[in-house]
């Protein structure tokens, strides 16, 4: 009691965030900050990330904070292992598609999305990224070349197995695309394939 917000608050070091704190009072606003870093967290010390939430109660301030260091420190790590993978997947010279199932009502599998392709799937398909997608393989691949590679798909998602499309299914895929394609089963769950040249 009788102490100063400044003097008190563990979050408003040197005052950065007491103008926040007085608009949400004058405005009525809420003030909500997601990973906000503690400014008084030493330059070599250990940053501390905080999810802050101040409303005005009556004529003063009611505030709320967690420390979210953790959370933040899980989705940097998870960013910069999506950015890895996203850069290995570029890389490659192969194409590499991700696919998901689409199902009707009943809970068959009646097509593929998908989720992810590499550049060098796109040029493959001449078709940009933007197209591929969130589009469905029968409306990617021409033709009989559409039911082969969903077929392909089809069996990976329901028997586990990787499938490897050699001899007839590789020639008449081959005759309709001009490439053969060997499809391996996505490392991390079912439901989705890497096809790949």
């Amino acid at each position: 009691l009788s102490s100063t917000l400044l003097n008190l608050h563990p979050l408003t070091g040197d005052g950065i965030l007491f103008d926040d704190f007085v608009h949400a009072v004058d405005s009525g606003e809420p003030l909500i900050l997601e990973d906000f870093e503690n400014p008084s967290t030493p330059p070599k010390g250990d940053r501390r990330f905080y999810d802050i939430s101040a409303n005005r109660v009556g004529d003063g301030l009611g505030v709320s904070w967690w420390d979210v260091t953790q959370r933040y420190r899980s989705d940097r790590a998870v960013a910069k292992a999506e950015m890895r993978w996203r850069s290995t997947l570029e890389s490659l010279l192969d194409p590499l598609q991700v696919l998901s199932p689409v199902r009707d009502e009943t809970g068959d599998v009646v097509d593929f999305e998908y989720v992810q392709v590499n550049q060098a799937a796109c040029d493959f398909l001449r078709k940009s990224r933007d197209e591929v997608i969130g589009s469905r393989v029968r409306s990617v691949w021409p033709g009989e070349a559409a039911e082969l590679v969903f077929g392909w798909a089809r069996h990976i998602l329901l028997t586990g197995q990787p499938l490897s499309g050699d001899g007839a299914d590789r020639a008449r895929l081959r005759r309709r695309s001009a490439v053969g394609t060997r499809v391996l089963q996505r490392c991390g769950g079912p439901g989705s394939f890497f096809p790949g040249n």
